[in-house]
């Protein structure tokens, strides 16, 4: 079965079953050229089943799962998860962990004293308070996102519309421009073909709650263009989860403020503009969990369905065109 889009055939063969010994996979998508299998690492990791986790990254070629409710968790292979001992002091509010040459960064924006503090680690485990000019305290700081773009760290506030950035991770310099887009928070960034991509999000207006689903790109993080004003993933999704992998930006999963407690349909755009929804992912559907690109790998891992159940499981897609 065959359907034909703008630059972009999205097939379904239909693939289901074990690929090996205590896992599953799921469909088959053909893009162009490239297929793309969800298979499942592991559906009861050894981490807890029991909260939203902050931080998902590789580093040194392992994944690595930090959150103050369940420390620091790491992965050879998305499978196996060992418990490490980590310095970190994690209590208090954190911004999303950054891997930036070869150093894990690690920002606490509001502390005992009132300064932003700045955490690295050349291993994961032991961590050094270093001294920065960083300033980012007040309120709703924890709207802050954390990206790697040109070599700099970015610190991008969708409410505040600060913007900070540093070419090491101690000295930083906030640039003085006016966001076209929205003020918005629990929206999502990412890095596509040397540019910026701020993704859909919420705002608060006279007490109510309305879910965004336009897409603003920039190459400098100054001048912004909006590549989508309403996308066809839907303007009631929120707690999704986005990855930029093999040339595409992809959107996943999500709650519906309809009612829907979480979805498992996959989205995908080269352009922010067309936006084309690949066949549903055999995940369970989900919210509020994390998405990474680990050993050519876009990798899920937990969130929560329906009301209360948290999930621990984990899943990879591979490109057949990767190693």
């Amino acid at each position: 079965m065959r359907q034909c889009f703008i630059g972009l055939v999205v097939l379904l063969v239909g693939l289901l079953g074990c690929m090996s010994s205590g896992s599953q996979a799921s469909a088959v998508i053909l893009g162009p050229g490239h297929e793309y299998v969800w298979q499942l690492a592991t559906d009861h990791a050894a981490w807890p089943a029991e909260h939203f986790f902050k931080n998902l990254f590789s580093f040194q070629d392992r994944l690595w799962l930090i959150d103050e409710h369940i420390g620091s968790w790491v992965s050879d292979d998305g499978t196996n998860w060992v418990s490490i001992k980590s310095l970190l002091p994690l209590k208090g509010i954190w911004l999303p962990m950054v891997v930036f040459d070869d150093e894990l960064f690690a920002i606490n924006p509001s502390n005992i004293s009132g300064q932003t503090r700045v955490w690295v680690s050349e291993d994961g485990q032991a961590w050094s308070s270093i001294s920065t000019n960083l300033n980012i305290g007040g309120d709703d700081i924890s709207g802050f996102r954390s990206v790697v773009f040109q070599d700099q760290i970015w610190l991008i506030h969708g409410e505040r519309e600060e913007i900070w950035t540093s070419s090491n991770g101690r000295q930083w310099s906030q640039l003085n421009i006016q966001l076209p887009w929205a003020p918005r928070f629990h929206y999502n960034i990412e890095v596509l073909n040397n540019r910026l991509w701020v993704i859909g999000g919420r705002i608060s207006q006279d007490g109510q709650y309305t879910a965004l689903d336009d897409v603003w790109t920039s190459d400098d993080g100054i001048n912004w263009t909006q590549t989508s004003t309403h996308s066809p993933w839907g303007t009631d999704r929120i707690f999704y989860a986005t990855a930029a992998y093999d040339g595409f930006v992809w959107l996943m999963g999500g709650y519906d403020e309809l009612g829907t407690p979480g979805r498992n349909d996959v989205w995908l755009s080269s352009d922010g503009v067309n936006w084309h929804q690949a066949p549903d992912a055999t995940w369970p559907a989900r919210s509020a969990f994390n998405a990474v690109i680990f050993e050519n790998h876009l990798v899920i891992l937990g969130g929560k369905t329906g009301a209360d159940k948290f999930l621990n499981d984990v899943w990879m897609m591979k490109s057949d065109h990767h190693p």
